[in-house]
């Protein structure tokens, strides 16, 4: 595909690059930045990974023409503040952020960015608020909740001759999930509801309606290029879709013949997607869906 060809201007920059916009040494990163071109000229995007041992989170940078626009914020400060300072060095104004969802790996690195503007969709504001707080203090870590301004609703949004198409999917691996796709830069950024190479978290028990969630993306965004999940690596191939999709079924069988045994799942789980890495997500989030009826 001639812009796939073009397109892929991607920079792996693994444990070091210059994060400080301050600074002109060369600083330690602890995460991974990948940086992708459509090649339209409208803009690039920025993912910032943390390690796998971290659990992998995702945090991704729009870079229009004269503005940032980000989408989540890590869990940990440190990460958090990597990441804030690798924006801070492509020298454009942070203009607003976006929550993808209500989980708290995704927003307690808002501590860093307590400066920005952020949108999300209304119930999710509404579970931060409500059980924000609560959360970072029984989390015991510096976090804060983030700078909330105003909700998003599914629809397009123009912003610097660029396409926000938001769209929301109840019920997948969390209650409420924000999609954001980038028609102009072949970008579309999935979060939580896409897991790249690694296991996934499956508290909320929802693993059918999670599942045509996924086959439902899959059509409408099979002709895109760029795909960033919520933990791991951004794809360059719809094939991660598929992927996701044999993961959710073999949780289902696995579930189905382990009469709550977590242990089991979580033996079969790793004996069938031997590669995928964050293996420490499945105790803790099985432990929570099976506390739960399945939707």
């Amino acid at each position: 595909m001639k812009s796939q060809c073009k397109a892929i201007l991607l920079s792996m920059l693994i444990m070091f690059f210059a994060v400080s916009a301050h600074a002109g040494t060369m600083s330690a990163m602890k995460g991974v930045v990948y940086v992708y071109d459509s090649g339209s000229g409208l803009g690039k995007v920025h993912t910032y990974r943390a390690p796998f041992k971290a659990a992998a989170n995702t945090s991704t940078i729009i870079e229009l023409a004269d503005k940032l626009i980000i989408v989540d914020f890590q869990l940990a400060e440190p990460f958090a503040r990597e990441f804030r300072a690798y924006a801070d060095s492509l020298g454009k104004k942070i203009d607003r952020a976006y929550l993808s969802h209500e989980h708290p790996d995704h927003w307690m690195g808002s501590i860093a960015f307590q400066d920005v503007p952020t949108y999300a969709l209304p119930e999710v504001i509404d579970f931060v608020k409500a059980h924000g707080d609560k959360i970072i203090k029984k989390k015991g870590k510096p976090a804060k909740t983030p700078n909330f301004t105003g909700s998003i609703k599914a629809g397009t949004e123009t912003i610097g001759g660029v396409s926000f198409v938001f769209s929301q999917y109840k019920d997948s691996e969390s209650k409420n999930a924000m999609v954001l796709a980038l028609p102009e830069l072949n970008t579309v950024i999935l979060q939580d509801l896409l897991y790249s190479g690694t296991h996934f978290y499956l508290g909320n028990n929802t693993f059918d309606s999670w599942e045509s969630s996924l086959k439902k993306m899959a059509g409408e965004y099979k002709n895109y290029n760029w795909f960033i999940p919520g933990h791991g690596n951004p794809r360059s191939s719809a094939i991660v879709f598929e992927e996701n999709i044999a993961y959710l079924q073999k949780v289902k069988e696995a579930v189905a013949g382990a009469n709550d045994d977590i242990k089991k799942i979580q033996m079969q789980m790793v004996e069938s997607f031997p590669t995928y890495q964050c293996e420490f997500f499945l105790p803790f989030s099985l432990a929570i869906a099976l506390k739960q009826p399945a939707k």
